[in-house]
């Protein structure tokens, strides 16, 4: 098969949870298939791996973000009836590159990474379309839309009205819709019940084998936080530990450090959380995750699976996160993972972890076991791989 795949991240190096999905979707794609990949670069450094996802793909192109243009776009729509997400991604080269490479090669299927670069696979009316949200993205929005003050609360609401009725019409005129995770699919259903059939799970994917056991040892308590650190929920979710749940900790353990590890730290960061260690972008992840007693994950904007945490049980890492994670993950709490939501609960089970060595050997081996059997990379990809493929044959043959 030839498959157009177009995404809205440059899915290299996969060091970010959206790039990550893609970049292990491709790979397994790419086994089987001809891939043609259109990707927006939104960092003048993503225009560096043409020569990585090349040996990867038959043919790539990478659409550069103007910056200027992207918010003129995204201006124009504020002003129309369109989400500002999807004006952000216009691109007229975009476009030009997609109508060329249609010219030329008669693909089977087209698969588009995010709902913001499903436009430019929806006229594609010969072939199997499918989009991949990753998130129900209008949910994030309605949920920035709580905590931000006017106008910015106006506008965070509109773009979740605006964005989902995009992903409504997306799934209702689609062959296939992906979600990560049971609760997205359900929220999916409810919004457009004609496309149940259509929309399938496809969980977040680990590279067991990358994240494995590799202990390093500590003199004092390590309490590890991982993420891009200019991502809103990650700056709230350290922000609520280091003010409201690392005191409760350190009353008990005074000895107790905390590590915020990821690239593009907000520099309020530095300021609020003066006694944690704010690392910046690191080299590899995996060191400081097995450094860790505790990965903590007090996330209060996000909703669903989280990479980091499947990262740290991969790396037989005891988690501690809140409930909202925990959807669409089929955990035993108290077994795979501790889950709490209060400051005070929280605080409570990452002392437990730290002075029972036995409930925490208990959460390694199980954790890491969960992900093996339910994110293991074939175990997501393959069926996306069958949908793909059997859909294409169903559209070839009507």
């Amino acid at each position: 098969m030839k498959i157009l795949l177009v995404a809205h991240n440059v899915p290299f190096p996969p060091n970010k949870g959206e790039k990550i999905r893609t970049f292990h979707m491709l790979k397994r794609l790419a086994k089987e298939h001809q891939i043609y990949l259109i990707s927006f670069a939104r960092d003048s450094r993503d225009l560096d791996h043409h020569d990585e996802l090349s040996e990867i793909c038959e043919e790539v192109y990478l659409i550069p973000i103007n910056g200027f243009f992207s918010k003129l776009y995204a201006g124009i729509a504020l002003l129309t009836f369109t989400p500002l997400t999807k004006g952000f991604f216009f691109s007229t080269k975009a476009l030009k590159t997609i109508q060329s490479l249609k010219s030329r090669v008669t693909f089977d299927a087209c698969l588009a990474i995010c709902s913001s670069t499903t436009r430019y696979i929806l006229s594609s009316d010969q072939q199997f379309r499918a989009t991949d949200f990753v998130d129900i993205d209008s949910r994030k929005w309605l949920e920035y839309s709580k905590v931000a003050s006017w106008p910015k609360s106006w506008i965070f609401k509109r773009e979740h009205k605006l964005l989902e009725e995009w992903e409504n019409k997306i799934a209702l005129s689609e062959e296939l819709s992906a979600v990560t995770t049971s609760r997205e699919k359900e929220i999916l259903e409810e919004n457009a019940p004609a496309a149940s059939d259509s929309i399938m799970v496809v969980p977040i994917g680990i590279d067991t084998n990358y994240f494995r056991p590799n202990p390093v040892k500590t003199i004092h308590p390590a309490l590890v936080f991982t993420g891009q650190m200019d991502y809103l929920p990650n700056i709230d979710a350290v922000v609520f530990f280091y003010l409201n749940i690392l005191p409760r900790i350190r009353e008990k353990r005074p000895d107790a450090e905390f590590y915020i590890v990821g690239r593009n730290p907000d520099p309020s960061l530095a300021e609020t959380c003066k006694t944690a260690i704010v690392t910046g972008e690191v080299d590899d992840i995996r060191p400081w995750l097995c450094k860790a007693n505790v990965f903590v994950a007090p996330m209060r904007l996000a909703f669903g699976i989280q990479n980091k945490v499947l990262e740290a049980m991969s790396c037989g890492i005891p988690v501690v996160c809140t409930s909202r994670i925990l959807q669409g993950m089929d955990v035993e709490i108290g077994t795979d993972i501790l889950a709490a939501d209060s400051a005070e609960a929280f605080s409570k089970a990452v002392l437990s972890l730290l002075e029972s060595a036995n409930l925490a050997e208990t959460l390694k081996e199980s954790g890491k076991n969960y992900v093996k059997r339910n994110h293991s990379l074939a175990t997501v990809y393959d069926p996306l791989n069958q949908a793909l493929v059997q859909g294409s044959k169903q559209i070839t043959l009507c």
